[in-house]
């Protein structure tokens, strides 16, 4: 039971993050007609620009070991 309450406090934790990626208007879409800059969601792109140096940090090398 409790594995069953830990998958769905992530799940409840997952969608909300996921839904708040997606465009707000279909102006933000940029393969659309109506795409204006204004419209774009900075979040995916907030979000890979802060996660990519964090896995080149866990993935580097180990100096000190021999």
């Amino acid at each position: 039971m409790v594995s069953i309450g830990a998958v769905g406090l992530n799940l409840c934790f997952a969608v909300p993050i996921y839904l708040a990626m997606f465009p707000t208007s279909i102006g933000g879409v940029s393969w659309g007609g109506a795409f204006e800059w204004k419209f774009v969601n900075y979040t995916p792109i907030l979000v890979g620009h802060g996660a990519v140096p964090a896995l080149r940090l866990d993935t580097s090398p180990d100096t000190d070991a021999r």
